[in-house]
């Protein structure tokens, strides 16, 4: 009971919240390249997202040092290119169709990783910090699904994406505030994972239906991102 009261009493726990600005190949695509929904292409035509986490920072016998543990939340949409070129889509359909509905996919990744921080206190009330971690990611990416109506009949085409697991790293700096708080910025990179899954098509028409499906793998995409968050100590 000593040693467990002793251990927790040198273990932090953070809750990080904040925004998730994609970079790179991940935060480009539009409609002459987008790689969700083609083989030819590595972008990822992701938008602005956010951030839920948590951090348990175990310090060592060094003053400042500590091994850390995070798991994080991060959801991000689309960005502004590819969303007008869906939108174009559903407007050219809905010139031909009574009823057309259409989703979009977004991403969401929970990255698991250990790691070291360092932490020097300027003065009683601020202090700087620097910290990297190793670990996997976790990315699911929700479905991609068009579909019309017209007269009783309706035809569908949607991609299924198959989840992936990925090595992952991060790098980070910030202030740490009355020892209390924390305002910093990370970058994560989450690691190239090939885009899979499965490609449905159904339609109905005139009292029939048909189905048929089939596999499909993209080239890979790689989540990167600069995180920016404030960190509440318990």
């Amino acid at each position: 009971m000593f040693a467990g009261s002793q251990l927790f009493a040198q273990t932090n726990v953070y809750l990080n919240l904040g925004g998730a600005i994609p970079t790179g190949d991940f935060a480009d695509g539009d409609e002459t390249g987008f790689g969700l929904v083609s083989e030819d292409f590595t972008e990822g035509g992701a938008g602005m997202g956010f951030t839920a986490g948590l951090k348990m920072k175990f310090n060592t016998g060094l003053k400042g040092l500590g091994v850390i543990l995070s798991l994080d939340g991060i959801y991000n949409g689309l960005n502004s290119d590819v969303r007008d070129w869906f939108e174009d889509i559903e407007s050219n359909y809905d010139a031909e169709f009574n009823d057309v509905t259409l989703k979009t996919p977004r991403y969401i990744n929970v990255p698991l990783m250990v790691g070291a921080n360092y932490t020097y206190g300027i003065n009683e009330k601020l202090g700087i910090y620097g910290e990297a971690g190793l670990g996997a990611n976790f990315r699911y990416i929700t479905n991609f699904g068009l579909e019309v109506k017209d007269s009783g009949n309706k035809a569908s085409i949607t991609y299924e994406y198959d989840p992936t697991f990925t090595f992952a790293y991060q790098l980070g700096a910030g202030l740490e505030i009355n020892d209390k708080m924390t305002v910093g910025i990370n970058f994560y990179n989450l690691g190239g994972g090939k885009v899979s899954g499965k490609e449905k098509y159904k339609e109905s028409y005139d009292g029939s239906s048909e189905s048929e499906s089939e596999r499909f793998k993209f080239k890979r995409v790689t989540p990167t991102l600069v995180m920016i968050r404030l960190g509440f100590k318990f």
